[in-house]
């Protein structure tokens, strides 16, 4: 059906069509390989909104796209006369940008008593007055098909509204948040009087494409002022990182879920992958994998505590290769390498770390690395190749890249699932090719959670020796 186009319900959500647990059934139906999207579909005046965050629930375990069908706000309903409909859609639409959303529809406009004047219960109706409003509010979020307009949000503007230092127009780049706060300040001065408002994390702007370097910060002017890129001196931060503004390489902002239930969405990290997809021949995915769950009943210690500083759970993406010596790169769009080990225990023969402002990324398994700390690294960096691997009882590893990235929110440090930080452009092709999820997630009768590659929770960094084992590991054992 339709070849080359998504197809999906059109359903306002699950609770609609089942008296069950909304989240299961959902998984079920979306689960059918003849249905490509999870549907969504609200009206400011009802409460079908709330419950998205099912459907949200339904697309992120499934790894499928979800859109918004229809929503709006119908002037003729009490609930909704007196509201600023032009604001309300700008902020609907960029709340779902924000998270990932393949498309929201307004419903046309819904500017009459009930759409435009023209719908399938009603005839033509009076233009309102705030048609046109809501005319640009719309048109400000359309995307031409070789660039993407980011919304105006408070905090972010299109690159059409944004002057050069002068007063003119100059060249823009976008950049987004890595190290929350940064400030806004109306100097490039870190002075607390010049400090005018602040961008939180994975916030977007336009800023220009030349920085200023004051010799000890490096400084990014935009519409608000000017806020800090990093330092690239002695003790070398980066604190911005630039995102690409093709349409086609634009991230979907996937929410990680703090064990508190804390959201936070999470800024795209790569624009490559370390290893190039053809030379992958094998995968462990992130989280509750089969390798994971095995590790409890191996008879070494060394070998069942492996994985004890992730909570039992594996806390990276192996990106296996048939050969030792294969190229690995970055993948990063920036970054400052952190540490380097080429003689260690952990992550043998050698490891690379590199600090994205609160992220930190290891590349486990090297050989021959070809980067020294405190340097900056680009995508296209050469971190080192695939090395020989021996495990803590004296076996033999496959060769891979161990890819792990951790994250300190609070004061906490958490292991986070490292497909949260990869566009889709290439995590979409990266999940194909190793697609059959039952062979590498555990699951039985006493587990039925954590079972597709982006639905793995986030892991709290532990002592190897007094680890919080979560999972399957801890239940199963709990009920033997």
């Amino acid at each position: 059906v339709a070849p080359g186009q998504l197809v999906s319900t059109g359903l306002v959500n699950t609770v609609h069509v089942t008296a069950e647990d909304a989240l299961q059934y959902g998984l079920r139906l979306y689960g059918l390989p003849t249905l490509d999207a999870v549907s969504i579909h609200y009206y400011h005046h009802d409460d079908e909104k709330q419950r998205a965050a099912t459907e949200l629930a339904i697309a992120r375990r499934l790894n499928k796209p979800f859109y918004v069908g229809e929503f709006g706000a119908d002037r003729s309903h009490p609930k909704s006369k007196d509201l600023d409909r032009a604001g309300y859609i700008r902020d609907e639409l960029t709340d779902w940008r924000q998270k990932g959303a393949a498309t929201a529809l307004v419903w046309a406009y819904n500017c009459s008593p009930h759409d435009l004047g023209i719908s399938d219960s009603r005839s033509w109706a009076r233009k309102h007055d705030d048609f046109d409003a809501i005319t640009s509010a719309v048109t400000g979020f359309a995307s031409p098909p070789n660039a993407m307009l980011i919304p105006r949000r408070g905090d972010v503007a299109r690159p059409r509204d944004i002057g050069g230092q002068d007063g003119t127009q100059g060249p823009q780049k976008l950049f987004v948040v890595v190290d929350p706060p940064i400030t806004i300040r109306s100097e490039h001065n870190t002075a607390k009087r010049y400090a005018t408002g602040q961008f939180q994390l994975n916030d977007r702007f336009f800023a220009d494409a030349e920085p200023y370097d004051d010799g000890r910060i490096v400084w990014r002017h935009h519409d608000r002022g000017w806020s800090a890129e990093g330092t690239f001196g002695a003790r070398p931060q980066v604190w911005i990182v630039e995102e690409s503004l093709d349409l086609a390489q634009r991230h979907d902002n996937p929410e990680l879920t703090l064990p508190d239930g804390t959201l936070l969405p999470m800024p795209p990290l790569l624009s490559r992958l370390p290893i190039a997809l053809d030379d992958q021949t094998w995968t462990q995915y992130f989280g509750n994998t089969q390798f994971a769950f095995g590790l409890g009943a191996r008879k070494s210690r060394g070998l069942r505590e492996m994985y004890n500083y992730s909570q039992g759970l594996h806390g990276g993406i192996d990106f296996g290769v048939k050969d030792v010596g294969k190229t690995i790169f970055a993948g990063l769009s920036d970054g400052i390498v952190s540490k380097v080990n080429d003689s260690g225990k952990v992550y043998n023969p050698g490891y690379v770390r590199v600090q994205i402002g609160i992220f930190n990324i290891t590349f486990g398994h090297l050989r021959n690395i070809a980067v020294k700390a405190r340097d900056r690294i680009s995508a296209d960096t050469i971190i080192g190749e695939t090395g020989d691997i021996t495990f803590r009882d004296g076996s033999k590893g496959e060769p891979h890249l161990h890819f792990e990235i951790r994250m300190v929110h609070e004061r906490v440090t958490y292991i986070v699932n490292p497909l949260l930080f990869i566009p889709p452009y290439l995590r979409h092709p990266f999940t194909r090719k190793f697609p059959s999820y039952a062979r590498h997630f555990h699951f039985s009768d006493a587990w039925t959670q954590w079972l597709t590659p982006l639905d793995q929770p986030a892991l709290k960094l532990s002592n190897a020796s007094h680890a919080m084992i979560i999972g399957p590991r801890a239940v199963e054992t709990a009920t033997t």
